[in-house]
């Protein structure tokens, strides 16, 4: 398929499974795991965002699905488009935009400044 790359975008898809229960690639994009929420958690029960538990500043996501789409193929509602960096210091290091589900509206993870980091700098 012939696409214009700034027409791309990531879609993000949250599975419910981790990384041990991954046994093959996806037939679609590619299964991504050690990602971590501050800000917020992952509620796998709800599968969506929910509220981070008392002194918990990291949660660990479950296995996400990564694939390219054209931008506005996908349903709005009821998303958070959550920033992705390398590190904890944010900034130069912005990496994509996943679109995480919640049942609040997305400002409130905006206010909050939710954002998925890729390395922590910690093992968990």
């Amino acid at each position: 398929q012939k696409h214009e790359l700034n027409k791309l975008m990531v879609v993000t898809e949250v599975t419910k499974r981790d990384r041990s229960s991954i046994e093959t690639h996806a037939r679609d994009g590619a299964y991504v795991c050690g990602l971590f929420l501050e800000g917020a958690r992952w509620d796998s029960v709800g599968a969506c965002l929910d509220d981070s538990k008392p002194k918990e500043i990291f949660c660990k996501m479950p296995v996400v699905n990564c694939k390219a789409a054209l931008q506005g193929e996908r349903d709005e509602k009821n998303l958070y488009h959550c920033p992705a960096y390398c590190t904890m210091d944010r900034r130069p290091y912005y990496v994509f935009t996943a679109q995480l589900r919640t049942k609040w509206p997305a400002a409130k993870w905006t206010l909050a400044g939710v954002a998925i980091i890729l390395d922590i700098g910690v093992t968990v």
